[in-house]
């Protein structure tokens, strides 16, 4: 019934606690959340300012188009209603919001004889991005979990981290000074003696505003506690090349897409990323896991590790919090398609063309988030509902001939 806020429904299906048999419970009908008696439609907006160049014969083009999207009465849950009301807040028209963006792109289409054949290519380079504000809502408190005037959609609030305590004398002072095993530290505390206190190699999240508490404040704008922006779930700079060729019955043709700036905090039930960090029911841990992790072997590099002091259970769903530490880049450049092809030098009363061809989809892509792990494809990892990040993208490889009678 997602597309039909104004209906209110009346449930069944759920069980009491009394019966009329003495065998089963009796079942009842329940009113749903209430629904808002103002529903109206959202008002869309743009404003484009579009440019079409073309220089040295149209061989080198410039396609160029900047937007400002106004959504007015946008469709979403309202403010955040007290308890007390007993349900959440129905979908209103609660939200404005505007949209900045721009599309580019770039091409370049010529030709030069080879060896007496001709050769065509044609180049194209693609740039897009776009960011969205909140420009109307009702939040009086701008309480961080609702929308808020001025929120840029997907930012990420999280803690600050200054890496990881050098010595276990280094961890007593902490936690002598900072109390931080309600919020950011609780799974260490929870942990059976001697683990639980902090020591060498555990994460050192930054008291911002110096009160020597580590939580979220009041958790609105005005008082987020030791919380800030630290990064976006939104992907930036989109972009893509393109390249054609043919020459003496040959072509070529290669297409590259990616997003030059996207951030990715990976979710609890991510265990191809945390592996033993999170639940017990992980199998599969790489090789190479250990080399990630701080180590208190003399001698350890941990420069440039990924994972603190190796401890269970720290980033399930009760002790995993938003950090920088944890927060992975997860921009890529990938090899969408790659398609080889050969026109055979034939031509008879039936058949007029024939090319084979061999074509490979998802070959291969680059990206900072293998650095942690290169089990993760970072478009999966970013996209999927549950947040899992467990299946990839599949390679797949074809190869046919087109005939034209």
């Amino acid at each position: 019934m997602d597309n039909y806020y104004y209906w209110e429904e009346l449930k069944t299906g759920l069980l009491s606690g009394y019966t009329f048999d003495a065998l089963n419970n009796a079942g009842y009908a329940y009113v749903d959340a209430p629904v808002s008696s103002s529903l109206t439609w959202e008002t869309v907006i743009s404003k484009n300012l579009g440019i079409d160049l073309g220089f040295l014969g149209d061989r080198l083009t410039l396609n160029a188009d900047f937007f400002i999207r106004d959504t007015k009465n946008m469709l979403t849950a309202g403010m955040t209603l007290p308890s007390v009301y007993g349900q959440a807040a129905p979908k209103e028209n609660a939200a404005d919001l505007r949209t900045n963006g721009y599309e580019l792109a770039l091409s370049w289409k010529d030709h030069k004889t080879v060896h007496g054949k001709p050769l065509y290519y044609g180049i194209t380079a693609t740039l897009g991005d776009f960011v969205t504000v909140i420009t109307r809502f009702d939040n009086e408190k701008n309480i961080l979990s609702d929308n808020y005037v001025g929120k840029r959609l997907g930012d990420i609030w999280g803690y600050r981290t200054d890496g990881v305590f050098a010595t276990d004398e280094e961890a007593a002072d902490y936690e002598l000074n900072v109390d931080s095993f309600s919020t950011v530290n609780k799974g260490i505390k929870g942990q059976i003696a001697p683990w639980n206190h902090l020591m060498s190699g555990d994460v050192v999240y930054k008291d911002l505003n110096g009160d020597g508490k580590i939580n979220t404040g009041d958790n609105t704008l005005d008082n987020p506690g030791d919380r800030e922006v630290i990064g976006n779930s939104r992907p930036r700079y989109n972009y893509a090349f393109k390249g054609d060729f043919s020459w003496f019955g040959f072509d070529l043709s290669v297409f590259f897409q990616g997003v030059g700036k996207l951030d990715w905090m990976p979710n609890y039930n991510c265990i191809y990323f945390w592996g033993p960090y999170s639940y017990h029911r992980p199998t599969f841990v790489p090789n190479d896991f250990r080399e990630k992790c701080w180590s208190a072997e003399p001698g350890a590099d941990n420069s440039n590790i990924v994972y603190p002091r190796q401890r269970g259970r720290i980033a399930t769903s009760s002790n995993l919090v938003t950090s920088d530490f944890y927060l992975q880049s997860a921009a890529y450049l990938r090899l969408k398609n790659l398609t080889l092809g050969y026109t055979l030098p034939l031509k008879t009363r039936v058949i007029e063309k024939a090319r084979v061809y061999f074509s490979g989809e998802n070959l291969c892509y680059f990206s900072p988030l293998k650095k942690a792990t290169k089990y993760i494809d970072p478009e999966v990892a970013t996209t999927s509902i549950s947040e899992d990040c467990t299946y990839p993208y599949s390679k797949t490889f074809s190869v046919g001939i087109d005939v034209t009678f």
